[in-house]
């Protein structure tokens, strides 16, 4: 490490922390906060708590946000016994942080009640969660109503549809985009049908919408006979090289090459043929020599795919791009008659507010004061799934901590963690380029800091994943960070197996099957065996190879339910019913319906919890709460309860 580990938690150094997984990533995250509350922040809270809102702490998922409050309560628990743990290995550095025992302590008990009683002044949250606190602050200036609504996925997908229908009408009653979309199925460039081509296509370039927004668009007037001439060109000038070089050629190879270029059938094969990726013929092995029209012949025939290879490619951009801003007219009407937005559309909008409009920089005291606090400690989780324009939402504020940049205060703090390897969320424009991009552009401001030691994985398999790194390091010069495992005596098992792709489904059924009676004969509960697949078709085929064979199953939407805030509330609730010390659920539960600390309904429930079924609790719960009026998915709450009966 480039300094000190506990430097690592101090809020003078800003910290890009490249973190595998099984390193300890949430742990020395979590100790970073707790450091910076209890030696930044308390000082002042029993007479400042809003200090609090100083301190902002952002990652991707609700279960990420809560793991980071529950670590942050369980330092905090683990700090005021002390003595108890002193031994314990996991904690040593907490109490190197603070080798003062008395005063440790006496630091913790505070901060933790004052948690317990200003913990909603303390933002950890998701980055979803954050830009919509930013846009419910300024709906006026972004052109929103008050009502707004946030759609989940599934009402999202709707509208998304609707307006892909909308398209495809248009291409039926213009000539003119469905001469340009056969052109692309005679190019190959769509393998597969064009209503899954276009929602794929539509989707990915959603990613990058803030770029698009700002781009002018194409200027040439390139249709499908432009392209058909420049092809029928372009064939003529690869025949007559052919034809010219033909009978020159006397290397065995080279005549090979020769005759398989005769019987090309598209000027895709011709492209794709090492022949002409050399800038001269004379530069392959198996054409030397040759007299100096054949060389002039090729440059021709090279000139005349050149340009037909641009134009190709501009007139398909030009129309992709045509059809992206006809669905994403129709997406933002449907949209707003329908008065929602999407989580998608937060960091959109909020890139807007404050980059675009630069709002940020022309009004940054007016922003802060809207925003009721002033940002002084950043700390992003997960990193490498951070997209293009959520940075963007963020780097005027990192500016600001980092370096003092646009403000006369003293600089804050900034610290980011994540695995490039672990990037899943692409699809919504994660860029694990971002990583590096990031440290470059505060490069002698943020120090690069790494884990090394794999806490949770066995030696054998952390040994295996070096090896495949090396080897992506050496052949694709992949960056990777090799590690050390700390359970080098821990069981694993490895086991690759190519499927042939005839019935490839069913057999890798039948093959996970076999697995999983493996695996459960050898003492694994079915609960501690998840399958993961890369599509859905591939579940629906596997499923019913495991359902006949009696296989317990935990399909994707029974856990969809438990994700739902209504639900996610409730089992808060029973949980602190269950254990009335968890105060963390009980105020998930109060928080998540506005409601303050010392509501007495609960006390009214906590009475009868022993007395009453489960399905009567729920009943109980959702009336007294008036649950029903609070959630708009209603459906969630009365399937719990169907589970519960």
């Amino acid at each position: 490490m480039g300094i000190s580990m506990l430097s690592l938690y101090d809020p003078k150094y800003h910290i890009a922390l490249e973190a595998s997984a099984g390193t300890g990533k949430t742990y020395n995250l979590t100790l970073r906060l707790l450091n910076i509350l209890l030696k930044q922040i308390l000082p002042d809270m029993p007479l400042l708590p809003e200090r609090m809102q100083e301190v902002v702490a952002l990652t991707f998922t609700n279960k990420a946000a809560d793991e980071m409050k529950e670590r942050l309560f369980e330092w905090l628990k683990v700090a005021m016994e002390a003595e108890k743990h002193l031994n314990d290995e996991k904690y040593a550095l907490l109490f190197a942080l603070e080798p003062d025992l008395k005063l440790l302590k006496e630091k913790a008990k505070k901060l933790y009640f004052l948690l317990l009683e200003h913990f909603s002044l303390l933002e950890i949250s998701t980055i979803d969660s954050f830009m919509h606190s930013i846009i419910k602050l300024f709906p006026f200036e972004l052109g929103l109503r008050l009502d707004v609504e946030i759609i989940e996925e599934a009402k999202e997908r709707l509208i998304f549809d609707e307006a892909l229908d909308r398209v495809l009408i248009e291409i039926l009653n213009k000539p003119d985009l469905k001469e340009g979309l056969l052109e692309l199925y005679r190019q190959e460039v769509i393998s597969y049908g064009l209503r899954r081509w276009l929602a794929r296509t539509f989707r990915s370039f959603m990613a990058y919408q803030s770029q698009l927004e700002d781009f002018k668009g194409f200027e040439e007037n390139i249709n499908a006979f432009n392209l058909k001439e420049l092809e029928v060109k372009a064939k003529e000038a690869v025949k007559e090289f052919i034809n010219t070089i033909k009978p020159y050629v006397k290397h065995k190879t080279g005549k090979k090459t020769m005759e398989e270029m005769e019987n090309f059938r598209s000027l895709k094969e011709i492209i794709s043929n090492s022949l002409f990726t050399k800038t001269l013929l004379n530069e392959h092995n198996h054409f030397k020599n040759l007299p100096s029209f054949c060389e002039d012949a090729f440059i021709r025939a090279k000139s005349c795919l050149k340009e037909y290879v641009l134009k190709t490619n501009y007139y398909q951009a030009k129309l992709l791009f045509e059809l992206y801003k006809k669905f994403y007219k129709h997406y933002t009407e449907i949209k707003n008659q329908e008065n929602v937005i999407t989580f998608f559309d937060l960091s959109l909008l909020c890139y807007k507010l404050l980059v675009k409009e630069n709002f940020f920089e022309d009004k940054r005291d007016f922003f802060y004061y809207r925003l009721d606090r002033k940002i002084k400690h950043l700390l992003l989780d997960e990193f490498q799934d951070t997209s293009v324009i959520q940075w963007q939402v963020f780097e005027p504020i990192a500016n600001e901590l980092v370096a003092g940049i646009g403000t006369k205060q003293l600089p804050g703090s900034f610290f980011y963690v994540g695995d490039k390897k672990q990037a899943i969320y692409r699809f919504r424009g994660g860029e694990a380029k971002l990583f590096d991009y990031v440290k470059e552009r505060f490069k002698g401001y943020i120090k690069e800091e790494t884990l090394p030691i794999n806490y949770r994985s066995a030696g054998g398999l952390v040994k295996f994943v070096n090896k495949i790194g090396e080897y992506l390091q050496k052949e694709y010069d992949f960056p990777f960070s090799f590690q050390k495992a700390k359970r080098n005596d821990a069981p694993y098992y490895i086991y690759f197996s190519l499927i042939p792709p005839d019935d490839e489904e069913l057999i890798l059924g039948k093959e996970i099957l076999k697995k999983i009676k493996m695996l459960h004969k050898a003492g694994f509960s079915y609960k501690d065996i998840a399958i993961l697949v890369r599509r859905r078709e591939q579940a629906e085929k596997i499923l019913p190879v495991l359902k006949e064979a009696d296989i317990p199953i935990q399909e994707e939407t029974e856990v969809l339910l438990l994700k739902a805030k209504s639900v996610k509330a409730v089992v808060s609730l029973l949980h602190y019913l269950n254990n009335p010390k968890d105060k963390l659920n009980l105020m998930h539960f109060l928080k998540s319906i506005k409601k303050d600390l010392k509501d007495k309904k609960i006390e009214k429930i906590k009475k009868e919890v022993d007395l009453i079924p489960l399905p009567t609790l729920l009943e109980k719960i959702y009336n007294e709460f008036n649950l029903f009026s609070i959630y708009n998915d209603k459906l969630n709450l009365l399937q719990l309860m169907e589970v519960a009966y």
